[in-house]
């Protein structure tokens, strides 16, 4: 049997002494203490737990399904805008951040410039020819390139297809996963927390039975225009990602060559 260093030198007894010491402490602990020692292994999740708590929902709530609805008709109804946006993903010990704007013009053209943290000063547009144009940034961004929309090279930090982050295919994912079985739930009037600076319609999309709930997403909704401009991914009932959008402008008159490269 090893016997751990310093401990060499002491007696029978109080090495039975310590021992019971330690179990005494042990026992001691409350739950979660123990708890966080048979955490997953994934060191993103336990981060996310530590730092992240989820939030307690208002306890007045309606179903959510209509409002999801509602959401993507409004987000349809969109032809051309543009955002600023931040995305947190407690993927590291030391998160995965990521900024910059966004523009999107119907039908179905998007281009997303990155001014801050990962993939800094990266440029990638969806062309009318379907595929994603763009270069990486520094030194990189010489080189152009053009991929298809489900290259990994043109997904966000939390793993969404960048051609899948404009408000309708964001709703229309929602929409999907009501569909699949997932449950929804909507506060009934619009709350002030401390993720955005008015107060928003709070929607949860959950699965799970009354009592052993699991979020999987929890997005706040501006109550005039019902876009997205806080939205929280959960894994394993543990926060995974933030993203905020922020300098939202409608029928934007972009230049005529605005979407390509």
């Amino acid at each position: 049997m090893l016997i751990p260093i310093g401990w060499r030198q002491q007696s029978p007894n109080q090495l039975l002494g310590a021992c019971l010491v330690i179990l005494t402490i042990l026992f001691a602990l409350p739950p979660f203490a123990l708890a966080v020692s048979k955490q997953t292994k994934d060191p993103a999740l336990a981060i996310a737990s530590a730092t992240a708590p989820v939030p307690v929902m208002n306890s007045n709530y309606t179903d959510g399904s209509q409002f999801v609805a509602r959401m993507c008709s409004a987000a349809d109804g969109l032809n051309r805008y543009s955002s600023n946006y931040k995305m947190i993903v407690h993927k590291h010990r030391t998160p995965v951040t990521q900024s910059g704007s966004f523009a999107f013009a119907k039908t179905r053209l998007m281009r997303v410039e990155v001014s801050g943290g990962k993939n800094n000063g990266a440029l990638a547009i969806l062309q009318a020819d379907g595929k994603v144009h763009g270069h990486l940034g520094g030194a990189m961004k010489f080189l152009k390139s053009s991929v298809s929309p489900d290259s990994p090279q043109v997904r966000a930090p939390n793993g969404y297809r960048m051609v899948d982050t404009d408000f309708y295919s964001l709703a229309a994912y929602l929409e999907g996963m009501l569909q699949k079985g997932d449950l929804s739930r909507l506060s009934s009037e619009p709350i002030q927390t401390g993720k955005t600076t008015s107060p928003t319609l709070i929607l949860d999309v959950y699965s799970g039975k009354p009592g052993h709930e699991h979020l999987l997403k929890r997005v706040y909704t501006d109550p005039d225009t019902l876009l997205p401009v806080f939205w929280e991914d959960y894994k394993h009932g543990k926060l995974f990602a933030e993203s905020s959008w922020t300098n939202l402008k409608t029928n934007v008159d972009f230049p005529s060559n605005f979407f390509r490269l």
